[in-house]
């Protein structure tokens, strides 16, 4: 893991290319959450899943895919000037729940509370980098938290009985670090390292 970066100061890395998207982190009481009362009980369904580890648990703003090195400094300077404007958020854990039907694909944890100024901070950004010659999103930003990705379908039907009996805690956090992440995958999982990150309660006025 690299040294963590303030204030838009990129790392310096080999020119080459990057996996890389945008986030808010989340604060560690609030992975162990998740772990505890919604991932812990997953896994004892057996099923296969690319389960996220609690370190890695991350609101997503906007995935940016393989990009060059070479514009970290640019995509920095956009997103400071997108944070400079933007308030800590107060949010919350909601439900979980998956996309793909009875067939799911993916298992997500749902966010409450400040959900239309977090849209609005997930419009900015993807505006800010519109300008940078990344493809605008076409659909409405949906706030949630990835916890995994379902590998086979037989498992489906054990996942989505065990998902309705879980009762996630209203835990209610701020969220006040947006992070320009890269993410490099991994044998043992996908490995992030941040490249720029803005503090939402320092940079507002």
């Amino acid at each position: 893991m690299g040294r963590r970066q303030h204030r838009g100061e990129a790392v310096k890395k080999d020119i080459g290319t990057i996996r890389a998207f945008i986030c808010l982190e989340l604060p560690k009481h609030v992975r162990d959450t998740i772990d505890v009362k919604a991932t812990s009980l997953l896994k004892k369904t057996g099923a296969r899943c690319s389960w996220v580890k609690p370190g890695n648990l991350h609101l997503t703003l906007k995935f940016l895919g393989d990009i060059p090195e070479s514009i970290v400094p640019k995509l920095a300077a956009a997103l400071e000037k997108v944070v400079a404007k933007a308030a800590p958020l107060s949010l919350s854990l909601k439900d979980v729940g998956t996309f793909g039907g009875r067939n799911p694909r993916v298992i997500w944890v749902g966010i409450g509370g400040e959900t239309v100024a977090l849209e609005e901070m997930a419009n900015a950004v993807d505006r800010a980098v519109a300008n940078l010659g990344f493809p605008r999103e076409k659909r409405r930003f949906g706030p949630h938290l990835t916890i995994a990705r379902v590998r086979e379908s037989k498992s489906a039907k054990r996942l989505l009985e065990k998902i309705e009996e879980i009762e996630l805690p209203n835990e209610s956090f701020i969220a006040d670090r947006v992070t320009l992440m890269k993410s490099t995958l991994s044998t043992g999982g996908s490995i992030y390292e941040p490249q720029a990150e803005f503090s939402l309660s320092d940079q507002f006025e």
